[in-house]
């Protein structure tokens, strides 16, 4: 995993008016449980929940950048349990991501790394 520069990215928050949106970049659709994540796209928009998805792919670095800035969360890797340069460039332009990080390797991130750990139910 590289580290990224902090100091270069700038937090954009959405405003508590915009329509809520949800980023999915998928580097590979299986690493990444891209048949998960469409999948609860489809189930929760089905429920008639109101919101925008963006699976971003085959873009510029710049291109996916400004894409990630209008996101309101960020679903990174799903299946490979640790988080790479999404994960690090989304939290650093202020976004929570959703990513599945083996419990093993919780501890080896730094201490201020804010991790939530959650059980989902497929």
């Amino acid at each position: 995993m590289r580290a990224i520069d902090v100091s270069s990215y700038t937090p954009v928050y959405p405003k508590e008016t915009d329509k809520p949106v949800v980023v999915h970049a998928p580097s590979h659709h299986e690493i990444k449980g891209t048949p998960f994540v469409l999948e609860a796209v489809e189930q929760l928009k089905q429920e008639g929940l109101d919101f925008e998805f963006r699976k971003i792919e085959n873009l510029s670095h710049e291109e996916a950048m400004k894409a990630y800035q209008k996101a309101t969360v960020v679903i990174d890797q799903l299946r490979i349990g640790s988080y790479a340069n999404l994960t690090m460039e989304s939290m650093a332009l202020g976004k929570p991501v959703i990513c599945y990080v083996r419990e093993d390797l919780v501890s080896k991130f730094p201490g201020n790394c804010r991790l939530s750990t959650q059980t989902l139910i497929h």
